[in-house]
């Protein structure tokens, strides 16, 4: 919770993370032809570090003004 003068919020933070499309598609294509991980000659450290490079995260704060709400 913030305060604000008199007024209080509740604060709720997201962190979302995902892929493009693009990437996306690059990786399950890698993975289903490498017989999903299986194959020995497939570097699934590798495979991961190509995720991780791919990923694209996102914050957000959202706030939302409860001074009526709890009568403080």
């Amino acid at each position: 919770m913030i305060n604000d003068g008199p007024r209080k919020y509740d604060v709720l933070e997201f962190t979302v993370n995902c892929w493009s499309d693009w990437h996306w598609e690059q990786l399950k294509q890698e993975w289903a032809e490498n017989d999903f991980g299986e194959n020995p000659n497939f570097s699934k450290e590798a495979h991961k570090a190509k995720r991780e490079a791919s990923r694209v995260f996102s914050k957000r704060h959202f706030r939302f003004d409860i001074s009526d709400v709890t009568g403080w």
